[in-house]
């Protein structure tokens, strides 16, 4: 940006108005804090520097007490130049002015608090010392005028404090504002679509400016024309071809903002004013470029006063057709009265006395507001979420776009990149996809930090324009800008015909979702009860045939043994040192601190790190039993050693998006260890040994997928590992299912809940369990089976279009439905399914649940999570899967558990159930209604004999016998 310092306009040239914040106006340019001499009106709320002159500016002194009130004084009265720093610069405000026959007094605060100086001296006030008394300081200041005409002006040249005998405050303390020069690019930048001026005047005759229009700077002249600041419209790629090469050739289709020789007739008039502007053709100006061209040139473009009237312009012209050059470009009026004012050139330093010239304004700003990503008082840190491009095609490896993927940082063969990933591709609370943001150049152009990454993809400046969609922005400009920026993702269409391209992040749309961060995202942080209670690790990935699973187990399955891969766990189990030392050793942590900012509470920008920790262990293999050593596994060979060893090893353990970990191994370096080709600890390509310098990275595993298994008591969160049958019981129903119009059986809220079949699956840490129905008559059972693979809309997860709707849960955009499909269990953890007669081999995960307490400290309140991914929850009566955990329904577990043929004894009256019957002893006489558990009645009669049986299908009954509580049964 360049911004040329200029002396302040007269009063009557600036007007009010703000048209965004002053915090943010000179954010990082340097070169607009510098000051000159003031003729501002002294009112309330003008703002002002001060100092002896402007390269000596006086800072307010930190925050000190009086009387239990903040108050701050000047910090020196030497002051200190601002063009070496801005720091702690700010502009001090006048308040409680009050005239005076001589001149005036007034408040003055900066930061919203009080300025005082000694009351005795006017010295500045000892900050902080208690003996401080509100009576011996001076809380008013006073200015005298040494002409009547500056009453009013805050040009004076000395400041006082207000008690008797007055005392002067510093040496010829001076006001101060800043002006800035705008040149083409900062005012096209202001509004990317076109810039207009406007002018403080009701009945305005004559604005041209009004129209949007490019500004387009010749830094020399060019075929005679004259080098200035031109206005322009017309089409954008002729605006474009001008601007890339200034030549009256490629000005001949665009319109100029041009003085003419038509006039309008002013109060006042002298020669050479009240010239009309007019949109001029530039093959026009090209006949006579040496003389037009200077009546369409603006030489400076200056902002009088930045500080109190933002975005007021001064536009100065040196034309031929005035008299006398230079002369100033406004809005007049030939006094407050007139009801009209005329967009026309002014002589300079010839205002006709009474008569009003009124400065250009800026109109509509497509500026963003800091707001748009920064918070306040709190680091805000995002996923950046596309919304342009087209819907993917599934397999269509040409069909491949940005549409409702991700922006993250990858890792490429030798370095970070970005990415356009799919949500079921990363994992949202990944460091690699959270993007901290850092920096704002207060007008469009954001900085974003990636969490984890280094360079090239760890930093993002985008210049974002607002869409008609609120929460939308179209990125203008990116850095990095090339043309590959988001190649990863976005596959190229190796044919060259239509289809995804390589494409930049510019014109690319996006939001930008605010996340929850912790010190640790993306890293594996041990508790103390983990670290100690013991672990194994199961290390698995994909090979030929299938996936691959093995633990690490001591050879000879002792302590002495080395670290080798198997089948089968072994007894023996790691636990876990924090480690103690390092670099740096602050804490156990790699430490990688990212700039961070927020807003303060006046708006303004306040820098601060955001640091990402990445705890690190020293793993113990056990303990032997001879010599009492601990023992570790081992760098580079990835063994075990004695402990103490020079070559013992430290891992951290990095989160894979489907929730496995990489193990990583700690470098010399501490900092250096997560990196784009940082090695990961993985199964050698034989499965006979582990490596730390293979195939493997943190980012790109083979064998490598690390599961934890803690040696915790799963029992205390789980639902123990026993077949069973439950009903799912909730506040608002309990779990049925319903056959829909689409012919599928599909999950419900219910008064009449339902009985299930609890199969477990394995031997897991954590149980896993089929959800199933029995079918009458039938070997199979109707199991609970999560359709997110069956969803036949774009997968928001997958960022693919599939094939059918009827799986997704009405009223979601993505959350599949649980639904109840017909499947043999034909062995212990083996389901066939059949479907319109075809078998379909369907992913077994699909039909598997945890069932695990939802508070550790409440008995029987469960919740279901589909091993497949997602909660079991309600929406509308309807049951699907949510990635929400505190969406999550929470049930309870009906524990009835109907008998074979054992008797049930209802008070005197028994219940056997047997073979396609029921039998009921010792009611004779009383009324017994048989229902299924649907609550569809079997009988309903009132028994006759002493020992009655009544038919009844195989399955679960509830018997109900008059006076009697209703038991359940099994039939055979």
């Amino acid at each position: 940006m360049n911004k040329s310092i200029f002396t302040l306009m007269t009063a009557a040239l600036l007007m009010t108005g703000s048209m965004f914040s002053s915090a943010y106006a000179a954010a990082g340019d340097k070169a607009a804090v510098a000051y000159a001499s003031s003729s501002m009106k002294l009112v309330d709320g003008t703002k002002l520097y001060l100092g002896p002159d402007a390269t000596h500016l006086l800072k307010p002194s930190a925050s000190f007490k009086v009387e239990g009130k903040d108050f701050v004084s000047f910090e020196n009265l030497t002051g200190a130049d601002p063009s070496t720093t801005f720091s702690g610069f700010v502009p001090f405000e006048l308040r409680n002015v009050q005239a005076t026959a001589t001149g005036a007094t007034f408040e003055l605060w900066a930061d919203g608090k009080q300025v005082v100086v000694k009351a005795a001296d006017g010295t500045v006030a000892d900050g902080g010392v208690g003996s401080n008394k509100l009576s011996e300081l001076n809380t008013v200041f006073a200015v005298t005028y040494a002409s009547a005409d500056d009453k009013g002006q805050v040009n004076f040249n000395k400041l006082y404090t207000s008690v008797i005998p007055t005392k002067e405050v510093g040496l010829s303390v001076v006001a101060f504002t800043n002006s800035i020069e705008w040149d083409a690019d900062m005012l096209n930048e202001y509004n990317s679509k076109g810039i207009t001026f406007n002018f403080a005047a009701d009945n305005l005759v004559g604005n041209v400016f009004a129209d949007e229009m490019k500004a387009v700077k010749a830094g020399a002249a060019f075929d005679s024309w004259v080098a200035g600041t031109y206005f322009v419209k017309g089409a954008a790629a002729d605006i474009t071809k001008f601007k890339t090469t200034q030549s009256a050739e490629n000005a001949k289709n665009l319109y100029f903002a041009c003085l003419t020789d038509d006039k309008y007739v002013l109060n006042g008039q002298k020669a050479g004013e009240g010239h009309k502007f007019a949109w001029v053709k530039g093959e026009t100006i090209s006949a006579a470029a040496a003389t037009l061209s200077k009546d369409a040139a603006f030489t400076s473009i200056t902002e009088g006063d930045a500080i109190n009237n933002e975005n007021a312009l001064t536009l100065n012209m040196a034309p031929t057709i005035a008299t006398s050059n230079p002369v100033t470009v406004g809005a007049y009026k030939a006094s407050e009265s007139d009801t009209k004012a005329y967009v026309t050139a002014f002589l300079n330093s010839s205002v006709v006395a009474g008569a009003i010239m009124l400065p250009a304004t800026l109109g509509t700003s497509t500026y963003l507001d800091a707001s748009v990503l920064l918070k306040k008082d709190a680091v805000n840190t995002v996923n950046i979420y596309f919304t342009s491009g087209k819907q993917s095609v599934d397999g269509d490896a040409n069909q491949q776009y940005e549409y409702h993927k991700y922006l993250v940082a990858g890792a490429g063969a030798s370095d970070y990149q970005l990415e356009a990933r799919a949500k079921s591709e990363i994992d949202l609370a990944s460091p690699m996809t959270q993007w901290v943001v850092s920096g704002f150049n207060g007008k469009a152009s954001f900085t974003l930090t990636n969490r984890e990454a280094a360079s090239p993809a760890n930093e993002l400046v985008l210049k974002l324009k607002a869409t008609d969609v609120e929460g939308e922005y179209e990125i203008e400009s990116a850095t990095p800008a090339a043309d590959d920026a988001i190649a990863a993702g976005v596959t190229a269409n190796s044919t060259g015909n239509a289809g995804a391209k390589n494409q930049s992040l510019i014109g690319k749309t996006v939001r930008f979702n605010s996340v929850a961060t912790t010190k640790t995202d993306g890293f594996l942080e041990m508790t103390k009860a983990e670290r100690e209670g013991g672990f194994h690790l199961l290390f698995s990935g994909k090979v030929p045939g299938g996936i691959a699973e093995m633990y690490g187990v001591l050879s000879a399955n002792n302590a002495t043994g080395t670290y080798t891969p198997s089948e089968n766990k072994g007894d023996y189990a790691f636990t876990a040192e924090v480690v103690k030392d390092g670099t740096p050793a602050v804490a156990n942590y790699i430490i990688n601190d990212v700039d961070a900012a927020y807003l303060d509470k006046d708006g303004n920008i306040v820098t601060v790190k955001d640091t990402l920790a990445v705890p690190s262990y020293k793993l113990v293999v056990g303990t032997n039993s001879a010599s009492k050593k601990v023992l570790y596994l081992k760098k580079d060979a990835v063994t075990t050693i004695d402990k103490d060893d020079a070559n013992e090893g430290e891992f951290f353990f990095r989160k894979n998006y489907d929730g496995t970990y990489a193990m990583g191994l700690i470098s010399t370096n501490y900092a250096g260890s997560v990196k784009a080709t940082a090695k990961a600890v993985e199964v050698n390509a034989a499965g006979t040994a582990f490596a730390a310098a293979g195939t493997a990275t943190l980012y790109v595993p083979t064998i490598s997928n690390v599961t934890i298994k803690f040696n915790d008591n799963s029992d205390a969160t789980s639902l123990p590992a026993e077949p069973r049958h439950v009903s799912f019981d909730n506040v608002l129903g309990s779990v049925a299912m319903q056959m829909n119009k689409n012919n599928l059986e599909e999950g419900i809220l219910s008064k009449e809940g339902l009985t299930f079949w609890l199969d477990t699956v394995g031997k897991a840490d954590v149980p896993k369990f089929y959800i199933s129905r029995g079918v009458e008559g039938q070997d199979e059972r109707l199991f609970m089976f999560n359709s997110a693979d069956s969803l036949g809309i774009f997968s928001e997860d997958d960022a693919q279009l599939s094939e059918n709707k009827n799986y997704l849960l009405e009223g979601t955009a993505s959350d599949p439905k649980a639904i109840f499909r017909a499947a043999t269990l034909t062995a212990k953890d083996t389901l066939t399914t059949t479907v319109d007669g075809d078998l379909i081999k369907d992913d077994l995960k699909a039909y598997q649940y945890t069932i695990q307490l939802n508070d550790e400290d409440v008995d029987n309140e469960y919740v279901v999570k589909s091993v497949k991914g997602g909660w079991l929850y309600a929406l509308n009566g309807k049951l699907g899967f949510t990635s929400d955990p505190k969406k999550a329904m929470v049930f309870t577990l009906g524990d009835e558990v109907p008998t074979s043929n054992d008797a049930i004894e209802v008070s005197e009256v028994k219940v056997i159930a047997g073979e396609g019957q029921i039998q009921i002893a010792g009611a004779q006489g009383k009324k017994v209604v048989v229902s299924n558990i649907l609550g569809q009645v079997i009988a309903n009669t009132v028994v006759a004999s002493d020992n009655a049986a009544i038919a009844a299908p195989a399955g679960v009954v509830v018997v109900a016998v008059e006076g009697e509580a209703a038991v359940k049964a099994i039939v055979k």
